[in-house]
């Protein structure tokens, strides 16, 4: 589930925070001055009030009221350049778009920055802080809980610190209201933004838990692997995860269950697997199933197996 919308993502090398110096050296001017006059300013006020993406450098969310005019300062230093080329740079025409996009923006960016402003301190990379608008290009598989946190952050979940995930909780939900906004900006419903966040913060605690997952401590029969990766016991459901949880304890302490537990057990992954097409719970219920055959083929052995006594004549 994710809004999509296009737009024009323009990486430019012009810093929008940078005014143009009044003594610019003329190469230096010659290069800013071929560069807006490439850019189509009419696509610039679409990827600015589009909110998809970073724009010159930075996200449309972190625009100041600075960037807008130094860039505007920029057209005008360039206005009517270059003369060599059929698309001069239009300084009447980039103020207006940018004033345009900067109005329209007002309300969002406001928000936006009052969040990075809140929770900024907590911010401890050279990175931008992250935009609202990311979270809307989240992206879960629904079957194994893969997502891509590494794509929209830089960094998947699973590796994130406690701090970290606290800290993405806290920015989806907080976020929540500006998502809505930019939903609405794409003409999408404000209310997949809530599904978002609910899948943003059930990944979050999801990952969290499988991070503190001791491998060591898993049976190789357990440990599992799907699509290159290992299944987390933190994504099955509360039952599976009893279940093999119960089976790991068995597994490390050499035991054998009880027999009419492992029927009971292999009655569940029968279950599972009627009710399960994919996923990991009918992946682990296939392994637990093998496992515990494999159990109780070892009681049924222990049972023929004669006992030393007064009357086994030995």
């Amino acid at each position: 589930m994710r809004a999509k919308a296009k737009a024009i993502i323009l990486a430019a090398t012009l810093w929008v925070g940078v005014p143009l110096a009044a003594m610019a050296a003329p190469d230096e001017m010659a290069d800013r001055c071929a560069f807006l006059s490439s850019v189509d300013a009419d696509k610039l006020h679409t990827a600015l009030t589009g909110y998809v993406g970073k724009v010159m450098g930075k996200y449309p969310e972190h625009w100041s009221a600075v960037d807008y005019a130094n860039l505007a300062a920029n057209a005008a230093s360039c206005n009517g350049l270059p003369l060599n080329v059929q698309n001069k740079v239009n300084a009447e025409l980039w103020a207006l778009k940018l004033a345009d996009a900067q109005k329209m923006n007002a309300e969002i960016n406001a928000r936006s920055n009052a969040i990075a402003v809140a929770y900024g301190k907590y911010w401890t990379t050279s990175e931008e802080f992250p935009a609202c608008a990311a979270f809307l290009k989240w992206e879960r598989d629904d079957v194994w809980y893969t997502n891509n946190s590494e794509k929209l952050f830089g960094t998947a979940f699973y590796n994130m610190t406690p701090e970290m995930l606290g800290l993405y909780k806290r920015l989806a939900q907080e976020c929540l209201p500006v998502m809505k906004s930019i939903l609405d900006r794409w003409h999408a419903q404000q209310s997949e933004a809530d599904g978002i966040v609910k899948s943003i913060v059930a990944s979050i605690d999801m990952d969290g838990l499988a991070a503190q997952e001791k491998i060591s401590e898993i049976p190789k029969s357990l440990q599992l692997d799907a699509r290159g990766q290992r299944i987390p016991i933190a994504y099955l459901r509360p039952t599976t995860q009893k279940v093999v949880k119960k089976i790991i304890a068995l597994e490390n302490a050499d035991r054998i269950m009880p027999t009419n537990s492992l029927i009971q057990i292999s009655k569940w992954a029968e279950q599972v697997e009627i009710e399960e097409t994919d996923g990991p719970d009918l992946l682990y219920a296939q392994r637990v199933k093998s496992i515990v055959a494999d159990h109780l083929f070892r009681a049924a052995d222990a049972i023929r197996k004669p006992r030393a006594g007064p009357n086994s004549g030995g």
